[in-house]
């Protein structure tokens, strides 16, 4: 039996079976029980095992001061094979976990979580292939929310792995924590029972040389229910004299909480102190408590002598995780406080500077909500969405109740944060209150734009529309925020109503962005109103474009003109200028590692398509569904499909055509991207023209055309390459003359190649 352990043969029998089948992979064993019932001895002794059997172990221990610091428990778990792993990496996923990690500053958009997910299953994917892997965590109930997040994520995507994961978790929860049950296919949990009493007599003698009369060891072993941990504690209070024996009988104290307190209390007040100050920081080291005070190790010392504390190097870890919170909880409230106040000014980062400053308040403290407002942009900047609401709400309830506008305009930054992470319901909720308590004015009319955002994903655009005119109407609103307002009204209103709706909001922004002395948003009113007008008329507004990049290169922000002007010269068949403008586009992103990379060789591809250059169009799209599985960007993978879908059409590859491109066109309308909609439409109905099935190809284009009156861009395009000529095939010589003047009447004013597509059209007609 192993050393340490005793009366666990079962418990160890199952950690041996677990760690012997890690290496076919998808094993993961939950440790659950009381606090205090053994769970992290035998946690060590499965880590003890895994490596002596060869595997390589990485290992965290939670603690309840950690949950409140975004990506704790992943650094614990990876910091130690970073310098192994990370030049592994590709560059978007070495990017993303370096700025979460803190071993970078944070240098454009924050890290998204799906990345810092995929980053972690590269990790673990090479670390695996030199050997079996066990990840082992301790205390997984106090895994921060950020950790667990990008955990879950790693963990459902290692099936396939020699990884074993090994966990603690205290009591015996409904629910498997990260999701165990569900990213593991061999997942099983160990129920650790309280010892029986002869257990608890070998613990006391070997741990404490404590031999009791049966009757006395009897006392003990019911009132600690078998617990080790209670146990022991009872013991070293008989030792020490905490508890004192009258005529063989012992009088034992009500509660664990007790005892401990007793034998807190033997130690002098400041190396008491000192372990409170333990306990409340995240990551404790003697390096970080030096600061304190002159005696602080010495206090430390002191504390691992009398078996409460211990170290790892640097880094301090109570003996047990039952000391740290009897520690804490027995210095009163307002000396925690005054404690917490001093540990803000340690060398902790924002996020844990702000939640000390919290904690240390006695009310709303407008000083305070500044930190927070600090911690959580810092969180946000590091892609911890989940700990910048948080922090973003605390900063709410510490705003002095007078501060109304301050109030709300944090409810709003709240919200923001909470959609970022996810929680559609939590911003509105933030949002609706925000909009409730404002008075009249511009803090009221940008919640309701917000909310607007909100609404117009769960309750669609005209929900959306009635929320921003709201917004418009409020009084004393700053042109900056009515453009905005408008430009992003003017996109809904084109996606919800058509473009005639859009280009009217998008061309009130651009006249009030004209009066504003603000480059960057004058150049995105700019790109908006071109592109909203494009997709109308055909036209492209190269002035107002190049107006906007100018704009753009001279404010030193990257905004969206030139993807705007490199999409609708490819879409006029200008083919030699786009193809450089995304040249360069593209090279940019790589080169910082931007995941939007993926949408812009899409873009290419597409072009390309046109150009008849289908082979370069399908390595454009290799290499973007490449990276979109390097980023997990689930759409942007689905977006190159559908473009090696519409060379497949184009190819003549009929069967294969037929096979996918239904299922990518639910895809594309289930998120309501209607230009995907039309493309591949477009490919399967002159695949169906080709193979001389006008009536297949009418079938898959009809819907597109019903009750239209006028075309835009996309639906010319679709009439004039196949609509027309599907109508003449199934003998509809009337709709499709309809159809062709409609098709005219665009291509009069457009700057596209609609021009010959028409009179191709007529040929074919007459």
């Amino acid at each position: 039996m192993a050393h340490g352990i005793i009366d666990r043969r079962e418990e160890l029998a199952a950690l041996a079976r677990f760690v012997e089948a890690v290496p076919d992979g998808g094993q993961a064993l939950l440790i659950e029980g009381d606090a205090g019932i053994g769970k992290t001895a035998l946690w060590h002794e499965g880590l003890r095992t895994a490596r002596h059997s060869g595997l390589r172990v990485l290992s965290a221990r939670s603690a309840a001061a950690e949950t409140r610091i975004a990506f704790a428990t992943v650094g614990d778990l990876f910091t130690a094979t970073l310098d192994e792993a990370l030049p592994a990496l590709v560059p978007v996923q070495r990017r993303s976990l370096e700025i979460a990690l803190l071993l970078r500053e944070p240098d454009g958009p924050p890290p998204e979580p799906r990345v810092l997910g995929l980053a972690l299953v590269s990790v673990v994917r090479a670390l695996a292939r030199e050997g079996p892997l066990l990840v082992a965590l301790d205390d997984v109930q106090w895994v921060d929310a950020s950790s667990a997040e990008i955990l879950r994520f790693m963990l459902r995507r290692l099936d396939d792995q020699p990884v074993g994961l090994l966990a603690t978790v205290r009591g015996r929860p409904v629910q498997a924590p990260l999701e165990l049950d569900r990213a593991f296919t061999a997942f099983e949990r160990l129920p650790v029972k309280p010892l029986s009493l002869g257990a608890i007599h070998r613990l006391l003698w070997e741990r404490l040389s404590l031999n009791l009369p049966r009757p006395n060891l009897a006392r003990v072993h019911e009132a600690a229910g078998g617990n080790p941990f209670y146990a022991l504690e009872l013991g070293r209070a008989l030792v020490d004299g905490t508890i004192r024996e009258d005529s063989g009988h012992i009088s034992l104290p009500e509660s664990l909480q007790s005892v401990v307190a007793e034998r807190l209390d033997t130690l002098p007040t400041t190396v008491h102190d000192t372990l409170v100050a333990v306990a409340a920081v995240a990551a404790p080291t003697v390096t970080l408590l030096e600061p304190l005070g002159a005696s602080v190790v010495r206090d430390l010392e002191r504390a691992q002598t009398g078996a409460v504390l211990e170290f790892d190097g640097d880094r301090i870890r109570f003996t047990h995780p039952l000391l740290a919170p009897a520690c804490y909880s027995k210095m009163p409230l307002h000396r925690r406080r005054r404690l917490h106040r001093r540990l803000a000014d340690l060398d902790v980062d924002l996020e844990e500077r702000a939640h000390h400053l919290a904690i240390a308040a006695t009310g709303p403290d407008e000083e305070v909500a500044l930190a927070l407002d600090a911690g959580a942009a810092h969180a946000h900047a590091r892609g911890a969405a989940l700990a910048a609401a948080e922090l973003a709400e605390l900063a709410v309830s510490l705003t002095p109740a007078d501060a109304v506008d301050e109030i709300n305009l944090r409810r709003i930054t709240a919200a923001e944060h909470c959609m970022v992470a996810g929680d559609a319901a939590r911003a509105s909720g933030l949002l609706e209150d925000a909009v409730g308590s404002s008075k009249p004015g511009p803090v009221r009319a940008k919640a309701l734009s917000r909310l607007a955002w909100v609404r117009a994903e769960t309750d669609g655009f005209h929900a959306a529309e009635s929320l921003c005119n709201r917004a418009l109407a409020e009084p004393s609103l700053e042109i900056r925020e009515q453009v905005d307002i408008l430009r992003r009204l003017a996109w809904m209103a084109a996606a919800g109503k058509g473009n005639l709706d859009g280009i009217r909001y998008a061309e009130a922004g651009l006249r009030l962005a004209e009066q504003a002395a603000d480059p960057e948003q004058l150049a995105a009113s700019l790109a908006t109103f071109a592109e909203l007008t494009f997709w109308r008329t055909g036209r492209i507004h190269r002035d107002l474009l190049e107006r906007a990049i100018e704009l753009e290169r001279t404010a030193g922000v990257d905004g969206n003109a030139r993807p705007t002007l490199a999409r609708l010269l490819a879409l006029a068949n200008r083919f030699e200028e786009a193809r450089a403008v995304w040249t360069a586009l593209i090279a940019e992103r790589l080169e910082r590692a931007d995941p939007e990379v993926v949408a812009y060789l899409m873009f290419l591809a597409r072009m390309e398509v046109a150009s008849g250059a289908w082979n370069v169009a399908a390595r454009l799209c290799d290499q973007g569904i490449e990276l979109a599985r390097q980023t997990g960007r689930e759409m942007g993978e689905s977006l190159c499909l559908m473009v090696l879908a519409e060379i497949d059409a184009y190819r003549g590859e009929a069967e294969k055509a037929r096979g996918e491109i239904p299922d990518l066109l639910g895809v594309a309308a289930g998120v309501g991207y209607s230009g995907a909609v039309h493309r591949l439409t477009r490919a399967l109905a002159s695949l169906e023209l080709s193979c001389g099935d006008a009536g297949a190809s009418w079938r898959l284009t009809a819907p597109l055309f019903a009750n239209v009156t006028e075309l835009d861009e996309v639906l010319a395009t679709l009439a004039g390459s196949v609509g027309v000529e599907t109508l003449i095939g199934v003998d509809d010589l009337p709709e499709a003359e309809r159809l062709l003047r409609l098709l005219d009447d665009h291509a009069a004013g457009s700057d596209t190649g609609l021009g010959p597509l028409a009179d191709r059209s007529r040929g074919l007609l007459l």
